[in-house]
């Protein structure tokens, strides 16, 4: 292997999560639709939401760099990226459970007033791969970097609210780091930057 040759490797591992909690009161009016007397029915609803959340992501990646001559570097890098999120929504509806003018407390048979029309469930994955190649030139007067990459990804994403299933697969590459340019001359007072 040459002088001056590197090869390096990166994990990198993010984990996180959360689980929030609601409480929702409300009331609705339907001018047009009377009840059993002849008035305008009311629809009181007193809903307890619960929405946990989970992201994990990996990124593994390679770099090799090498000297080509005393002045000029070669370097390329390759990354894997996954990426799970998961976000559900669970909703409880709670207005048989409790008396009306209870609100913000949970019963203990409050699991029996699921609502799985109200309720969705969302998982995503995300793969992606990163591939970079660079040049560098540098001397005591220039320096000049030259770098192309690419990034191909793919993510698939499941929804089912009720009682629905959903899929969803998307693949696309994008061209990101295409850089053509830093160059700088410094000599006394005079400065040429491009």
């Amino acid at each position: 292997m040459k002088k001056g040759t590197t090869l390096a490797l990166n994990i990198l591992n993010s984990d996180s999560w959360g689980d929030n909690e609601s409480f929702s009161l409300s009331k609705t009016t339907y001018f047009r639709l009377e009840d059993k007397l002849g008035n305008d029915s009311v629809l009181y609803r007193n809903q307890y939401l619960k929405s946990p959340q989970k992201n994990n992501s990996w990124r593994v990646g390679i770099t090799f760099a090498q000297p080509i001559g005393k002045k000029m570097h070669f370097r390329v890098a390759y990354n894997w990226d996954t990426n799970y999120e998961r976000d559900n929504r669970d909703t409880y509806e709670l207005s048989s459970l409790t008396k009306s003018e209870v609100f913000g407390e949970l019963p203990p048979d409050y699991e029996a007033g699921y609502v799985d029309s109200l309720s969705n469930r969302s998982h995503s994955r995300t793969n992606g791969h990163n591939l970079d190649v660079g040049l560098n030139y540098s001397d005591d007067t220039w320096m000049f970097n030259a770098s192309l990459g690419m990034t191909p990804q793919k993510r698939a994403i499941e929804r089912k609210m009720g009682k629905a299933l959903c899929g969803h697969y998307h693949a696309y590459y994008r061209l990101p780091a295409y850089d053509m340019g830093e160059l700088e001359k410094e000599r006394g007072a005079d400065h040429f930057q491009l």
